[in-house]
């Protein structure tokens, strides 16, 4: 998906920071988290990228279409944050396809930004090789049309500490199969955590986990899908030394299809207290053990699910109201 180019466009076939000048005070409305300091600089003042040495934050204005392709972050870049300034509760949209890293990075974190893939890669992130991050954010975010995976890694030489997507609202993603994150090869891994989410039309599986993780965590979050047929939520080849899945609603037909718990069954280590399923989403042989099944289907709890409208229904009278899922759609 892509926005016509126009007033409210910035066009740019490659962003590529180049990387000298050094830090200064954060820029006013724009909000991050200020793990690190660096200099802020808005993106799209000039047809040049501005330049970092070691941090940065690159402010977006809320609003505005930015039509980026590839994003390539330099080697002399160690953190940085790529931050909306939300601007009457408008957040900056990225059409683009895909991150590129030229180092080692520590942190890299994306947040308040409309995420919009181009289709021209299957993944937003791929990690092959010595080249990407030790921690990796997306916050308060819209991700969309990515045909593969948000992240996928397929190297033996990476040691990654956090992967971690919170308040995030993620559309039409894996379509073409690999699923939401895909984690195929490590040379470590601390931890995932996906809270505070809620994931619409998701293909294939939400995490095909292949390396050995101390810590998973899926919590307080939605999903539901109408346009595709997920024939799995789990794949953990390697079981994680921890893993906490609960608070979350799975709603939605499947397009049909029943819905395994996991690749194979995990119902040994992996409970779903605390979660519930309503009544139109359909389990398959691997059952989503210990959740709670609901008598009313998506259409009767939510406002709006097939459009994206997660609110609940007062008339349903759903007794996780203000417990469960995502927060962000409580009425109470």
């Amino acid at each position: 998906m892509s926005s016509p180019a126009g007033q409210n466009a910035r066009i740019f076939s490659t962003f590529t920071i180049s990387s000298q000048l050094r830090q200064k005070p954060q820029h006013e409305g724009t909000r991050h988290t200020g793990v690190f300091a660096g200099k802020t600089v808005p993106a799209g003042c000039c047809k040049q990228w501005p330049r970092f040495r070691a941090n940065g934050i690159l402010s977006f204005t809320g609003g505005q279409t930015y039509e980026v392709g590839e994003f390539t972050i330099p080697e002399t870049v160690t953190n940085l944050y790529v931050s909306g300034n939300v601007v009457s509760g408008r957040m900056p949209k990225l059409n683009m396809t895909k991150f590129v890293f030229s180092a080692l990075m520590d942190n890299f974190y994306v947040q308040y930004m409309d995420v919009v893939s181009d289709g021209k890669s299957q993944f937003l992130i791929e990690l092959g090789g010595k080249t990407g991050f030790k921690n990796v954010s997306f916050e308060g975010c819209n991700i969309s049309e990515i045909p593969r995976s948000l992240i996928r890694t397929n190297s033996g030489d990476l040691e990654v500490g956090a992967i971690a997507i919170s308040n995030c609202f993620i559309k039409n993603v894996g379509l073409s199969g690999y699923g939401l994150l895909n984690i195929g090869k490590l040379k470590s891994l601390s931890t995932i955590s996906i809270t505070n989410t809620t994931m619409l039309n998701i293909g294939d599986q939400i995490m095909d986990l292949r390396v050995q993780t101390d810590k998973v965590t899926f919590t307080q979050s939605i999903f539901c899908n109408y346009d595709i047929n997920m024939p799995k939520l789990l794949r953990l080849d390697k079981q994680p030394k921890e893993i906490t899945v609960t608070g979350v609603i799975f709603a939605g037909d499947n397009k049909g299809g029943k819905m395994n718990s996991g690749n194979s069954d995990y119902s040994k280590y992996l409970s779903f207290a605390g979660c519930y399923l309503t009544s139109d989403f359909q389990e398959n042989d691997k059952k989503f053990t210990d959740a709670q099944i609901l008598k009313i289907s998506s259409e009767e709890l939510f406002v709006d699910p097939k459009n994206g409208d997660f609110h609940f229904k007062p008339e349903a009278k759903f007794e996780g109201d203000g417990k469960v899922g995502d927060p962000r759609w409580w009425t109470k």
